[in-house]
């Protein structure tokens, strides 16, 4: 009797003991924390228009210098006996944006054709918004029967490098309005109406 109860009394310290091991040695379990996705940023598209430098105007508007050629015409006339018209021909340009223009000497030009032939051109160098200059041409001659296919151009040119040199205050923001015509019907109608 007394044997059982020794042994029991030995037994049951070792079971708790066991028991209290496997509760520390459990594995805690941790709930896994969702990753968090980095915020990438939006990619930025170059649009196709843009690809060397950037435009100098926006559009329908023009924000850089702009020589245009605001006018062509004839004027001072005579005529001679024979039917023979003399004139001079005239071309006007005028700087129609928003800042100054401003270049090296030889590098623009407004010249005049007539006939098919090119009259001595001007350079312009400099012009603020809203200034001209102008280019004539005297003694002209023709007689309207014979000049049914000539005309008289102006025309704005440029240096091929000139949008590479460096100098924003010569890029011209509009080539669209660098060239005039008056046909030969155009130039008898002025020539006929005396102006």
């Amino acid at each position: 009797m007394h044997r059982h109860i020794r042994i029991a009394t030995v037994l049951l310290p070792l079971a708790m003991a066991q028991v209290a091991i496997a509760q520390v040695s459990q594995p805690t379990l941790v709930k896994p924390v969702k990753p968090v996705k980095p915020v990438i940023p939006a990619k930025q598209v170059t649009p196709p228009n843009v690809l060397k430098r950037p435009p100098l105007f926006k559009p329908g508007e023009c924000l850089g210098p702009d020589p245009a050629i605001t006018e062509v015409g004839v004027q001072r006339l005579r005529r001679t006996a024979d039917g023979k018209y003399y004139f001079d021909v005239f071309a006007t340009v005028r700087n129609l944006g928003k800042t100054a223009w401003s270049s090296g000497t030889g590098q623009q030009s407004l010249t005049i054709r007539v006939n098919g032939r090119n009259l001595p051109g001007i350079d312009f160098t400099s012009l603020e918004p809203g200034q001209e200059r102008g280019q004539v041409d005297d003694q002209e001659r023709w007689a309207p029967y014979n000049n049914l296919a000539n005309t008289v151009t102006a025309s704005i040119t440029y240096d091929p490098d000139i949008y590479a040199d460096g100098n924003k205050a010569n890029d011209d923001c509009n080539p669209g309005n660098n060239q005039k015509t008056l046909s030969s019907t155009e130039v008898i109608r002025l020539l006929q109406s005396g102006r």
